[in-house]
């Protein structure tokens, strides 16, 4: 009768709610790491850790301010570091910055992958106790960042752009991973030095 076929529709209907439910969660896990939620509670954290480092050394001052608490995104700030770590006399910090974050802009998944890559670390390096770290001194995690821009490149059909950057992260992290690579999220690399990987 009409009562059942009523009944029948609305139970669908939350099966469905419920199946998108547990899709929306997977996916949101899939992003977020085992323990620690990502995207703000990461950058927040960030903040906090560096505000800490400046109270116990001023000295870090115009460091920390110029890495992590000038900006206003976490992709902001591994746009910047990165591009210092990668100038070179003819490649220009500037350019590699409006490279980085233009390639951040693009492709939102970048964000994404650079969470859940920081999380693995923090989760799964017994030496790790900060993501601060991670951001600005573990060079396997910046090696991993830029070759994903790479990728990106590549994926552009930027390719000799995207070889030139695999050939600096090779001479900066001593990691040669070639851009075309296409590399999972929530990846560490302890060190690093030495690894190659090919397309």
């Amino acid at each position: 009768d009409g009562r059942t076929g009523s009944a029948m529709a609305e139970a669908g209907a939350a099966r469905a709610s419920e199946g998108a439910a547990t899709a929306n969660a997977s996916k949101q896990i899939a992003t977020m790491g085992e323990t620690c939620p990502l995207g703000s509670g990461i950058w927040d954290k960030l903040r906090e850790e560096a505000k800490a480092d400046l109270e116990r050394e001023p000295a870090l001052a115009s460091y920390l301010y110029s890495t992590i608490l000038a900006h206003k995104k976490v992709e902001d700030v591994l746009a910047f570091v990165l591009a210092n770590k990668l100038a070179s006399t003819v490649l220009l910090d500037s350019q590699l910055l409006e490279l980085f974050s233009a390639q951040y802009r693009k492709h939102k998944h970048l964000t994404r992958m650079m969470l859940a890559d920081m999380q693995a670390v923090f989760e799964r390096d017994p030496a790790c106790d900060r993501y601060l770290a991670i951001v600005l001194f573990f060079k396997g995690f910046q090696a991993i960042q830029a070759q994903r821009v790479a990728h990106s490149l590549w994926l552009d059909d930027r390719k000799p752009l995207a070889f030139l950057l695999q050939n600096r992260i090779s001479e900066v992290f001593h990691v040669d991973i070639h851009p075309g690579a296409v590399l999972g999220q929530g990846m560490m690399m302890d060190h690093a030095t030495g690894v190659v990987i090919g397309e």
